[in-house]
């Protein structure tokens, strides 16, 4: 749990582990889609997944560059090929009509970047380390004992938040 709680507050991926952003990413998806069943959110998903978006649409846009470099320089069936297949672009020996048509996908890529800064620097109800602290001091007052984030997981701590709303809910 101790993991999730780093991840969820500094919005980085590797306290996950060792492995590339795409494999991290992907896992953290998994994650969150596990967490917000359980607790029936849907709602936190949408910065992850627009951080994901970003992420996708800029590797796109510099590999889409980088071949389109290389094929002014050198042009190559193959690579022709992959451009097509990949990108859906056909090589007709005009990289920069290409890139120009590409252009749509950076303007969709600035437009998801200027929606996360907004959203990064507007108020909001992220939760902090230290509200994530404050509520497994609650449960732990709940259950009778310290709730230990290093070893509890998430499904445990997400039921022990659900008993515990359902209690409160019922006027326990």
């Amino acid at each position: 749990m101790q993991v999730f709680i780093d991840v969820q507050v500094s919005k980085d991926v590797k306290y996950l582990g060792e492995g590339t952003q795409e494999i991290l990413l992907e896992a953290w998806g998994s994650i969150i889609e596990e967490y917000q069943s359980l607790t029936n959110d849907t709602s936190s998903n949408y910065l992850f997944e627009l951080r994901k978006s970003i992420e996708y649409l800029d590797k796109r846009l510099v590999i889409l560059r980088t071949i389109l470099d290389w094929l002014k320089d050198r042009p190559s069936e193959g690579v022709a090929n992959l451009l097509s297949e990949e990108y859906g672009y056909t090589f007709d020996g005009d990289t920069e009509r290409i890139w120009a048509m590409a252009k749509r996908e950076l303007h969709q890529l600035k437009i998801k970047e200027a929606e996360l800064t907004k959203l990064e620097t507007s108020p909001q109800q992220d939760q902090t380390e230290m509200d994530w602290i404050n509520n497994m001091g609650v449960l732990s007052q709940y259950q009778g004992f310290k709730f230990n984030p290093k070893t509890e997981t998430i499904a445990e701590y997400i039921s022990l938040l659900n008993r515990f709303k359902a209690d409160n809910k019922n006027g326990r």
